[in-house]
């Protein structure tokens, strides 16, 4: 949903500006805003969904919290496709590595309280005299002062360890006061059956507490997340398990969308988005594992993307943990494999490529059309 959102700002900032028609510059925008509320609904409490001509939504707060949102997702595309970023970076070798991410003035001004836009125009820290007589200027590391004005400097170089503290700065200060720390399933209704009866397709999973239900293919509970009849006739809530568990839960949609942020932050090197089928108009993705088996030789490859290409190799210990730590070596990629006929490594296609159900059911009406 976080990358939706950014989507979203894209679509109304950047597609809109090239309609010379004032008119219809203002109709397009008004699609884009009443497609993602009739999708997701409202941010907040104090934004209401637009009525006739868009009255009584704030449109100017919606583009600044989706702007906030778009500069987080461009950052993590960076991260993820720049080859130097792994999970093993020295603490110190994290300062050499500089990373041109978009100016955020383009989405943040000097009222607006976006921790990567005050970092970003501050003067540099004054240069440092080290004991042996050096001076440290940090202008190899610390490009601050930038303009405010993107059309005049569309990027700004930050290295990789103070990029990853404004991410963390930024994500944390957003979710302050707006999680709560909760249980899962505590639902309370009557069971709809009596209990005793031995008509247990009358049963429902909202009857009963903490039940260890299965989930379905788009990750649901409940007799909707199974997606044929077949599944549902399975579906006995009397021979489920007890399962407490704590759950986050957000107090609105935007606390949801920042929780989504921090999520991709931990997972960062450890994902990659797919778009969804009818992406064209959802504009959804799909999180995929960036470690899969190879359906050859069943060893667990990594996905790699560069000039257009994409390929995948086995990541595997060249030596045991202490030798590689000292030798500063501690992978080594395998491309070939040994079992597939070109020596290359192959995964399955993924299973599931629709962002929900009501999409595929979209899509698949239009065709049959």
């Amino acid at each position: 949903m976080h990358r939706s959102f950014a989507k979203a700002f894209s679509d109304q900032r950047f597609k809109t500006t090239e309609i010379k028609d004032m008119k219809l510059r203002r109709s397009r925008r008004k699609q884009f805003l009443e497609h993602w509320l009739t999708s997701f609904g409202k941010l907040q409490d104090e934004i209401v969904i637009p009525l006739g001509a868009g009255d009584g939504f704030d449109e100017f707060h919606f583009t600044k919290e989706a702007g906030f949102i778009w500069w987080i997702v461009q950052v993590f595309d960076l991260l993820r496709s720049d080859s130097r970023v792994t999970v093993d970076v020295q603490a110190v070798d994290a300062y050499g590595i500089m990373i041109d991410v978009p100016n955020p003035a383009q989405v943040a001004s000097d009222d607006d309280d976006f921790l990567p836009f005050q970092r970003a125009i501050v003067e540099p820290p004054p240069p440092v005299t080290a004991i042996n007589g050096k001076v440290n200027d940090h202008g190899s590391y610390i490009k601050r002062n930038i303009s405010r004005d993107p059309r005049e400097q569309e990027t700004w170089s930050v290295n990789y360890a103070e990029l990853l503290e404004i991410l963390g700065l930024t994500i944390s200060e957003r979710l302050q006061d707006g999680v709560k720390l909760t249980l899962e399933s505590m639902d309370h209704e009557n069971m709809p059956v009596a209990k005793g009866t031995g008509d247990y397709s009358g049963y429902t999973i909202k009857g009963f507490p903490f039940l260890d239900a299965r989930r379905g293919g788009f990750g649901g509970k409940g007799d909707k997340a199974f997606g044929s009849k077949d599944d549902k006739k399975h579906v006995n809530p009397t021979e489920f398990t007890y399962k407490i568990e704590s759950v986050l839960q957000p107090q609105d949609l935007l606390t949801y969308i920042w929780m989504l942020c921090l999520e991709e932050l931990t997972e960062l090197l450890d994902v990659e988005f797919d778009q969804c089928t009818n992406f064209d108009e959802c504009g959804n993705v799909l999180k995929r594992d960036r470690a899969r088996a190879c359906k050859h030789c069943n060893k667990i490859v990594v996905q790699h993307k560069e000039a257009g290409f994409v390929w995948w190799s086995v990541i595997q210990r060249k030596s045991t943990y202490a030798h590689a730590k000292k030798t500063n070596a501690d992978y080594v990629d395998y491309v070939e494999c040994s079992k597939s006929l070109t020596k290359v490594h192959e995964v399955r296609k993924h299973r599931r490529i629709w962002c929900a159900p009501s999409c595929e059911s979209k899509q698949r009406s239009k065709t049959s059309k």
